[in-house]
């Protein structure tokens, strides 16, 4: 037997039956979201784990956002760099770094959207054909989290009936290791109507307020003019007094009681009616802060689904 130390390089390369490798990708869901063994201790679990993150409000640093679902991808990952030795012995100077380009069919207004994450290094969850959603594992802490990526958005263009085109989103996967050596998946049932990204509710004044009594509207904005959404149309009765809170005092830390949240049928809106004896004591000009639904899971319990209202300030 001679000195050797074959036996500490590598490591035993066997897997079991029936190892699945990475399917087809037909989703992305993007954000810092991330999965600790209790959240993935079965496929069910998860789903509803993944589910509710997508449902959180926009700046909680777990909140997933969905993309569109994909409808094509290629493949444009760089080829590892290579060096020869005299006599034709090659070597890998720089190892492969993985991107691919997938298709997306938006619409302007949610094109529009997909631009936030342009430029972006983030982490995404890539979902499979078989129900497979991929990220990487740490295996210290088994901590399931989305590969980091670079995205970069090309917008699509005017149709020019001879090709088709669509909304190209480019991922570049920053670290080889994780894409490679760390990836990991669970199989789930969950379907793209379950990862479906949300709209803005963009709260606004449409008339002056009088005295404690505010004049709240919310609206989606599109890309046709003048089609921006009214949320009245669609949700006058779910949107009600239990779902508004509101703030004032630093970092609109201190709660301001709501006396009543009523339709307003003929301006399309609602009345939100502050406590009279609280919002005389407050100093002219102090700023209250309003949420129209905490969250969009809160807005969703009442049939609200689809959307976040993102807060408004409003001036005393």
């Amino acid at each position: 037997m001679s000195l050797s130390q074959c036996g500490l390089v590598g490591g035993n390369t066997g897997g079991p039956e029936c190892d699945p490798s990475k399917d087809r990708p037909v989703g992305l869901t993007f954000g810092g979201g991330t999965f600790d063994a209790g959240d993935y201790v079965d496929g069910p679990t998860f789903a509803v784990e993944f589910v509710s993150k997508t449902k959180l409000a926009t700046g909680d640093s777990e909140k997933l956002f969905p993309f569109p679902e994909l409808q094509g991808n290629t493949d444009q990952t760089e080829a590892p760099k290579t060096g020869s030795l005299g006599y034709g012995l090659k070597f890998v100077l720089l190892g492969a770094k993985p991107a691919y380009e997938f298709d997306v069919v938006a619409g302007s207004t949610t094109e529009q959207k997909l631009f936030a994450l342009d430029g972006a290094t983030v982490p995404v969850y890539v979902h499979g054909s078989t129900g497979k959603t991929w990220g990487t594992r740490s295996r210290t802490t088994d901590i399931f989290k989305g590969f980091k990526v670079l995205v970069s958005i090309v917008g699509k263009g005017f149709d020019d009936a001879q090709n088709v085109k669509s909304t190209k989103v480019t991922l570049s996967f920053v670290s080889s290791d994780e894409f490679y050596k760390t990836a990991a998946y669970i199989t789930t049932d969950m379907t793209s109507s379950d990862l479906v990204g949300l709209m803005d509710g963009i709260a606004y004044e449409p008339i002056a307020h009088t005295v404690n009594a505010y004049k709240i509207g919310v609206k989606v904005l599109t890309a046709a003019l003048g089609g921006d959404l009214n949320v009245y149309d669609s949700y006058a009765d779910e949107l009600v007094a239990g779902l508004v809170t509101a703030f004032t005092g630093a970092a609109f830390g201190t709660t301001l009681a709501i006396t009543s949240f009523v339709k307003d049928t003929v301006n399309k809106c609602w009345t939100l009616t502050f406590d009279n004896t609280a919002y005389t004591a407050l100093a002219a000009n102090t700023k209250i802060k309003v949420f129209l639904g905490p969250t969009p899971a809160d807005l969703d319990a009442a049939d609200i689904t689809g959307l976040e209202i993102l807060p408004i300030i409003v001036s005393k």
